[in-house]
């Protein structure tokens, strides 16, 4: 499978989306009340940190 390919604008971009919604979902982690969607959150934050690590290397 080919692996997509971004300039460095479009890393940029990226980056900051990501830094944005990583952000947004340790607020919303904070405020959830229900324990299975917290943990959802926070494995969706966990693959979203890794997303990031990627493009950053």
């Amino acid at each position: 499978m080919a692996e997509p390919r971004f300039n460095a604008e479009e890393k940029k971009v990226l980056v900051e989306f990501l830094e944005s919604v990583i952000a947004e979902l340790g607020s919303e982690i904070s405020h959830t009340d229900l324990f299975e969607f917290r943990n959802r959150l926070r494995e969706k934050k966990n693959i979203l940190l890794g997303c990031l690590d990627k493009l950053k290397t």
